[in-house]
Formats: C-alpha cells, structure tokens, sequence
C-alpha cells in the first residue's frame, strides 16, 4: 500500500493536469498531495432524456449494480415496503440490474413490491420515465466510507437529466449527499432509520411543490454539469491550453 501511495503521488505531482471523478476526490487529492485537482464529471447525451416525462405513480426505481455500496441501503427501503405501515399502498420498488434472482433473494431484495428486470444501456431513459422516484443509496457502513465519500456513481446524471425526482439515502459525507444539498436537485435522508426515510418516502411521493423544484434543479445540474458536448469541449480547451470554464 505504501508502495502504491508513493507511486501515486509522483504521477500527480508530476502530471500537467490532474482530473477526479467528483468534487470530494478533488478535495482529497489535493489535500494529500498540494497540487491542483480538477473535476472530470460524468457525462450523458442530455438530449436522450429530455422527452421522458411520463412518470408511472407509486414506482421507485433504481438503476445499476448491486454491492456493499449500495446494499445496506437499498435493503433498508425493501424492509419498508414489507411493512404494514407503508405510506402509500401502491408503492413498488423496480430494481434494474444483472444481478441474479438467487444473490437478490440473498440479499433480501425480494417480495410482492419489489420488482427486478436487466435492459440495455439505450432504453435506461425509456425506464427512468416509468418511475414517480428515482432511489439513490449509497452505504451508511464503516468500512464503506472511502468509497462513498469519494466516488460518484455514473447513474447520477441520468437520474438528472430524467427530470424524475430523487430520492437520496446516503450519509451526510457521501459524494451524492454532498452533491444534492449543494445542488438542490435531490430530497436526502441522511440518517440510517427506517422512520427517517419512509418519512423522507412520503413526502418526495405526496410535496408537488418539492417535485417540481427538484426537477427543475436536476434538468439544470445536468445541462450545467454533465452534458457531453459542454463538457467534451471543457477536456479538449485543457489539452489547447486555454482557459478551464
């Protein structure tokens, strides 16, 4: 590990320039190693998504792979809709992933209200637009800190640039956490109780006003952020020398 922290900060120190996949990892490395870190953001054909606004009331979906990143999280909101108490009786969660049937049920990521399915990459918009919420979770564990303080999943600007409202249920020092509080483009549950995020659950299905607004603030952060052709332009001004906008 040593060996590997050393070799690691002679490339930085010795690059022209230094990107990081989100804002915490810029800070990180440039705390660590003194020298200036740019932010290389995620990037989407916005244009995919921008007719995707038929909403299906009552679904949750989330989108990707399935580890100890997400896990915790994402089993905490299956308990949930188990519950006798739910908030609204015709929740469903949609999970979108190549995970296996077997591992899913491992994992206690099954039952009548949740619902699993794999597509490929270019119907993702057509999916997102099925959902009422889009459910971002990342891990409350200890021994998942680095990961969720630093790196920032590829889903998050194809949640955005869908206009569906996102449901955040991740830790206060979590990348995504960090990211919507900044932005205003998500509602964050950053606390690992199961009342906190059904009440966080009912209010991002019931508050118009609040959907309306992250909406509006996910469309713009996408535009802003992550759209291919602004951001493709930004790389290649670095390359030409010219100034980073």
């Amino acid at each position: 590990l040593l060996t590997l922290l050393v070799g690691q900060e002679r490339i930085l120190r010795s690059a022209d320039r230094v990107w990081a996949v989100s804002q915490p990892m810029v800070e990180l490395y440039e705390g660590r190693y003194g020298t200036r870190v740019h932010w290389l953001p995620h990037t989407i054909h916005i244009d995919r998504y921008s007719c995707k606004t038929a909403s299906h009331s009552g679904r949750i979906v989330f989108t990707g792979s399935i580890y100890g990143a997400q896990l915790d999280a994402l089993q905490r909101l299956a308990r949930i809709l188990r519950s006798s108490d739910l908030p609204d009786p015709s929740l469903e969660l949609a999970l979108y992933s190549d995970i296996d049937e077997s591992t899913l049920q491992r994992f206690g990521l099954c039952g009548p209200r949740v619902v699993h399915d794999c597509v490929p990459s270019d119907q993702i918009p057509d999916v997102l637009a099925m959902g009422h919420v889009l459910f971002l979770p990342f891990s409350f564990r200890p021994e998942q800190l680095h990961i969720v303080s630093t790196s920032l999943p590829t889903k998050v600007p194809e949640y955005l640039a869908s206009g569906i409202p996102i449901l955040v249920h991740a830790p206060a020092y979590s990348t995504v956490a960090r990211y919507a509080h900044d932005e205003g483009w998500g509602l964050v549950v950053d606390t690992p109780d199961e009342g906190d995020l059904r009440d966080g659950l009912t209010r991002i299905m019931r508050d118009a006003q609040l959907r309306a607004g992250l909406s509006e603030s996910a469309i713009r952060c996408a535009r802003m952020n992550h759209d291919s052709v602004r951001i493709t332009r930004r790389f290649q001004q670095a390359f030409e020398g010219t100034r980073w906008q």
